[in-house]
């Protein structure tokens, strides 16, 4: 039985969660532009091994305006955020700009649900209630005589939330398989304790130029796109960098499939070919990460927690599926195998996405 007090102090958490993040969308939403893609995405550690462990579940909803006029506030204000590197120009609002909300909620268990205790050398029960608000700037397409063309996209996100109780992934494990009649945890008492979290994200794109892959069919196309990003925060701080391998037909309609961070580098946007009637890709993913900080395994940052000692190097392979459908719909399915996280993991650890983007009306 969860005391009434605690509930009242969950349920207040998520008002003022939920507040801030009306008055950061309120405040960073334009005058004239609105949502006109939405996605919602679903990953879950099921793997067909019947666990249910580590990273174990992660939903996200999102929505990604149409690109912005110049005169637009959201625009001029991305404009300032332009900087250069040796030459090269980062957020470079001279190109499409469109804005973008998510909301989501993730929780991470140790292997063994049936312990009530805490067990000291496994990763911490740990939920994560977020909201975010970015800018995507891009694409911006470079068509030099004397080198490749690429199309570059770029992403800039600011995300708040909280971890522990507050987050509520305890309440919503427990619902879940309390009706799929799956093994309830029963050590959600030794999650790791509220804190508020806040997470300033980063990602750059490239998509190469799609090349014939077999030239008589007109059809079939391949492609790389590289990608490289970091996060800052007292949720995550990371570096990254991977790489994805298409193969399939109409590659310039996405960036790839969407992910929840830390993850290979996808997108929201999406801009198929209305006439089409259906069209799609195989994927292929390398990518990993150099962690400087993670909550999840590290523990709570101002007060004492359960925590293990994490590895600095993560990788992911991640392969799959996209499907576009009457030039409106899109949907992705993921599988992801990632390397161990923590010292005394025993194995690798997998699971699967799938995410459906839409029109908004």
């Amino acid at each position: 039985m969860i005391p009434l007090s605690t509930v009242v102090t969950r349920k207040r958490a998520a008002r003022l969660l939920g507040a801030a993040l009306l008055a950061l969308c309120l405040g960073a939403a334009p005058a004239a532009g609105r949502c006109v893609t939405g996605s919602v995405l679903f990953e879950n550690d099921l793997d067909g091994r019947g666990t249910d462990r580590h990273y174990t579940h992660g939903t996200r909803f999102s929505c990604i305006s149409g690109a912005l006029d110049a005169e637009d506030p959201l625009k001029r204000f991305a404009a300032g955020l332009e900087f250069d590197v040796l030459g090269l120009k980062f957020l470079e609002a001279a190109s499409e700009v469109r804005y973008g909300f998510a909301f989501g909620q993730s929780m991470f268990t140790p292997e063994d649900l049936s312990r009530r205790d805490l067990i000291v050398d496994d990763r911490p029960y740990a939920g994560w209630l977020y909201g975010t608000a970015g800018l995507v700037i891009g694409p911006e397409g470079k068509k030099e005589k004397s080198s490749t063309g690429f199309d570059r996209l770029e992403s800039i996100e600011l995300t708040l939330g909280v971890v522990g109780p507050a987050s509520q992934a305890d309440d919503t494990q427990k619902f879940i398989h309390t009706s799929i009649d799956a093994p309830y945890p029963h050590g959600w008492h030794n999650q790791i304790r509220n804190e508020p979290g806040i997470v300033l994200s980063y990602e750059h794109k490239l998509r190469w130029d799609a090349a014939p892959a077999l030239p008589w069919t007109g059809w079939l196309e391949a492609d790389a796109m590289p990608s490289a990003g970091f996060a800052l925060g007292n949720i995550h701080t990371y570096a990254n960098a991977g790489i994805t391998f298409r193969l399939g037909s109409n590659l310039a309609s996405d960036f790839g499939p969407l992910r929840i961070r830390p993850s290979i580098a996808g997108s929201e946007y999406y801009a198929p070919d209305a006439n089409e009637i259906a069209n799609g890709y195989l994927f292929l993913s390398l990518g990993g990460r150099a962690v400087a900080r993670n909550i999840f395994l590290d523990g709570n940052t101002f007060s004492d927690s359960h925590h293990v000692d994490k590895k600095v190097l993560v990788g992911d392979i991640q392969f799959g599926l996209v499907l576009s459908l009457f030039g409106k719909a899109r949907v992705a399915v993921s599988h992801i195998i990632r390397s161990r996280e923590f010292d005394g993991q025993d194995t690798h650890n997998q699971f699967s996405a799938i995410s459906v983007t839409f029109p908004l009306p």
